[in-house]
């Protein structure tokens, strides 16, 4: 009976080995394909996460380059669960973003592109397919193309020459008030002729100048949110570092209702300007290649069907015209 017994254990054994011999083997024989290195000093789950937190105040930028120095043009880290590729010389941008295109199209998952991108239907957070190519083509033969571009020039012109008679006129007015130099923001000044422009471009409307139709309650609420829209796009979220249902909705850090209103606001300003070219396209019939902004484009580009991938005609054209305003 023993010896039964040692001869089936002295079986599993070379069972055991012989498998363990096969992996050795077989790893030994696979070809290898070598991967960017890893930066030292990483946890398990959370990463580099502890060297990325910005305590030390010191710019991601210089980080960086720190590394790139250390580990060459290509490395990674992982920011909790996600492996980050960086890529930092022209012949490794170059395979990335023109060779290999398409294997490097596609977007992670993201809080932000849930929530204030409308549900990834923009274009910088779509992942590559039938959606992504089609709407890409048209914002880049349609939408900012040189010829339609060109045809929109007078908007600049105009835009821009509007801004400088208006900054005269203040200056003028306040120079008969007073008797020094009279000191003018220019950040503000050159922040309301970049909304103008934008505005103007996207939906044909006049903000800032009240006298001319234009909407400052709009106007400011629309410039609040887009400056909410691009800090919260750059926030580190936890979610987007471990995702787990449980850090989605129980909200630690406020991340998600912040989300959440700024895209209301931001979704509402659309929404009028959208409605507003809805009820011109019934009124007047727009002749192709007259369109007089963006959104005037894409109206007449797009179907009354759903578009792709489960967005609507109005999410579509939303979340591109939301593109153009942050780009």
């Amino acid at each position: 009976m023993e010896d039964y017994i040692f001869s089936h254990f002295n079986a599993i054994l070379l069972l055991i080995a012989f498998i363990f011999s096969s992996i050795f083997i077989w790893k030994l024989l696979k070809p290898q394909n070598p991967l960017p290195p890893e930066i030292s000093g990483g946890w398990p789950v959370i990463g580099h996460l502890l060297q990325f937190s910005g305590a030390d105040d010191i710019p991601l930028s210089r980080k960086l380059a720190t590394l790139a120095d250390k580990y060459g043009p290509v490395f990674t880290f992982r920011l909790g669960l996600p492996c980050i590729l960086v890529v930092s010389s022209y012949d490794a941008v170059k395979d990335c973003l023109s060779t290999n295109d398409i294997a490097f199209a596609a977007r992670p998952a993201s809080l932000a592109g849930e929530y204030i991108g409308y549900n990834n239907a923009m274009l910088f957070l779509a992942n590559y397919g039938p959606y992504w190519r089609k709407i890409r083509k048209i914002v880049l033969q349609e939408v900012l193309s040189s010829s339609r571009l060109e045809k929109l020039k007078f908007v600049r012109v105009s835009e821009i020459q509007t801004s400088i008679n208006e900054l005269y006129s203040l200056i003028s007015v306040a120079g008969e008030i007073v008797d020094f130099p009279v000191k003018v923001n220019v950040t503000n000044w050159i922040e309301k002729l970049t909304l103008s422009l934008i505005v103007k471009m996207i939906a044909g409307k006049s903000y800032g100048r009240v006298e001319k139709g234009g909407n400052e309650e709009e106007a400011e609420r629309f410039k609040k949110a887009l400056k909410d829209f691009m800090f919260i796009s750059m926030e580190f979220v936890l979610w987007d570092a471990f995702p787990i249902a449980l850090f989605k909705w129980i909200d630690f850090q406020g991340h998600v209702k912040f989300m959440k209103r700024t895209f209301k606001d931001i979704d509402c300003v659309l929404q009028n300007w959208l409605d507003e070219h809805l009820k011109k396209k019934e009124r007047v019939d727009v002749v192709d290649g007259n369109e007089q902004d963006f959104i005037d484009v894409m109206l007449s580009m797009m179907s009354n069907e759903d578009f792709a991938d489960g967005h609507s005609r109005e999410t579509t054209i939303k979340a591109t015209a939301l593109v153009s305003a942050v780009s």
